[in-house]
């Protein structure tokens, strides 16, 4: 570079060899080149550049101030001087740092002047403070104390077990309420232990996995005989409807095909549906209980869904390592039912098991519509009541996506487990209740219009009629939500 001096102006005029690195000097050079910085960042670009004539040694202050029209002060001070940065306030790199405090941290620039030069001078004051053990607000512990406390408080692990652990900590966290960057963040940190783990166990060194963390039965005991059959003949097709009374393990036994899927294959997919809110959140504690891990909510109370949901989609579609990865989806029939939750959750593969909870609402609503288009082939209906009252059709299909043609998959009756043990038995005391007048009145109404319809010769409903169906179902809810039952249930926890 060739530098002179026209009209107080910095020009080229010499050709200059310096010790700086090659990033430096193109750096350096681009400033000068320019034109646009600050005259006093191109004056201290020039004075790091520039060397003597023979192109060797560096000039000398006196010449470099004159070459540069400054004074020899400011040379001096430019190749001198050691910027400093300093930093005030706290922010860790952790979920409560992040989410749940408002951590933030500033930095003072020695180079920017003003104010912020006397803050950094403040800063450095109080550091050299701290650190020369003369600060009274803060508390000296011995290092010795420190290392001791560790090693007493900390067990000690290997290398996979504490792999394991962070990855069932990421898990826990990943698709809560972190933001879009920070689940990101866990995202890639999970495929990072995800690898390592998968390189541990292909290298067959610390092949023993922790037990806290493998997906397994969640009672030492293990399934039940009759949960072990309903799997042997679901297997057989992968697809089928279990009809089991409440109380008898529904979920334990759906969630046990999922587990000797994973014995299997080494992964686990499936897509769980329940009707309400409230069993989305049973269901994921059954989950845990089983120890499958990434764990995804689709639902009203989750309103990140989407983004982790593509996420997921991500890692499906683009998986250079082809590793299965392993996750469970569960979501509500309302939500499931929705075009734009519909699209995606139906992107996953086809082998994904799908779990539906109270299988009898398939029967029905939007749900219904949804069932010809639905791509995974391993299912399992649950439910204590298949059979839709007053609805040959609604339950004709269901039976039909389930692949159930003449029996059902697995039947295990309320009977079957009083008797088995299983249940405890119990007596019914029936409690009648009278509907009221206005009850009465609407329920005769209905039942008059009911009559149109009744066949007398074969003493049956004709099947499929929507406006039939409405109407059976109209009156049965007049029974269910009868008023009378009230007060009839106080008095019974009155004489208990």
């Amino acid at each position: 570079m060739l530098y002179h001096i026209q009209h107080d102006t910095i020009m080229p005029i010499q050709k200059y060899e310096v010790s700086l690195s090659a990033e430096e000097r193109k750096q350096l050079t681009k400033i000068v080149k320019s034109g646009n910085m600050p005259a006093r960042t191109i004056l201290r670009a020039n004075i790091l550049l520039a060397v003597d004539r023979n192109g060797k040694q560096p000039m000398t202050v006196q010449e470099a101030a004159i070459a540069f029209n400054t004074s020899a002060t400011t040379v001096q001070n430019v190749r001198t001087r050691i910027n400093k940065v300093a930093f005030d306030g706290s922010c860790n790199f952790s979920r409560t740092a992040l989410i749940d405090n408002c951590e933030s941290i500033t930095a003072f620039c020695d180079w920017d002047g003003g104010n912020d030069i006397y803050k950094i001078k403040d800063i450095e004051e109080d550091f050299d403070q701290t650190i020369k053990g003369n600060d009274t607000t803060v508390l000296y512990i011995d290092p010795q104390d420190v290392r001791t406390h560790i090693v007493e408080a900390f067990e000690q692990k290997d290398i996979k077990t504490l792999l394991e652990d962070e990855r069932e900590l990421i898990g826990q966290y990943s698709g809560s309420t972190a933001s879009r960057t920070v689940d990101g963040y866990l995202s890639r940190a999970n495929a990072r232990v995800e690898d390592a783990v998968y390189r541990i166990r292909m290298g067959k060194t610390a092949v023993d996995r922790s037990k806290d963390v493998v997906p397994r039965f969640p009672y030492p005991s293990g399934p039940r005989e009759y949960q072990k059959q309903a799997f042997e003949n679901w297997r057989k097709t992968q697809k089928g409807l279990f009809a089991m009374a409440t109380g008898t393990g529904k979920t334990l036994t759906s969630l046990n095909c999922l587990l000797e899927i994973y014995k299997k294959l080494g992964y686990y997919k499936a897509i769980i549906l329940v009707p309400t809110l409230t069993l989305v959140d049973q269901w994921e504690e059954e989950c845990k209980k089983f120890k499958f891990r990434n764990i995804y909510i689709v639902c009203s109370k989750n309103s990140n869904w989407e983004d982790e949901i593509d996420r997921l989609l991500m890692k499906e579609e683009f998986n250079p390592t082809d590793e299965h990865n392993s996750f469970i989806i569960i979501s509500t029939y309302a939500s499931f039912a929705r075009d734009s939750v519909f699209s995606v959750l139906n992107s996953f593969p086809k082998r994904t098991l799908l779990i539906a909870d109270e299988a009898h609402n398939m029967g029905a609503g939007r749900i219904l519509d949804r069932l010809e288009g639905i791509r995974f082939e391993r299912r399992i209906g649950l439910s204590a009541t298949p059979d839709r009252q007053f609805d040959e059709t609604g339950t004709r299909r269901l039976n039909e996506f389930f692949g159930v043609n003449d029996h059902y998959t697995f039947e295990y009756s309320m009977k079957e487990a009083i008797d088995n043990g299983f249940l405890c038995r119990y007596y019914y005391y029936p409690h009648l209740v009278n509907l009221t007048d206005d009850e009465m009145v609407e329920y005769m109404r209905i039942s008059k219009r009911l009559a149109k319809f009744y066949n007398y010769e074969s003493s049956t409903f004709p099947a499929g009629d929507d406006i039939l169906l409405a109407l059976l179902l109209k009156r049965k809810r007049i029974i269910h939500k009868a008023i009378g039952k009230e007060d009839v249930f106080k008095g019974i926890l009155r004489e208990r």
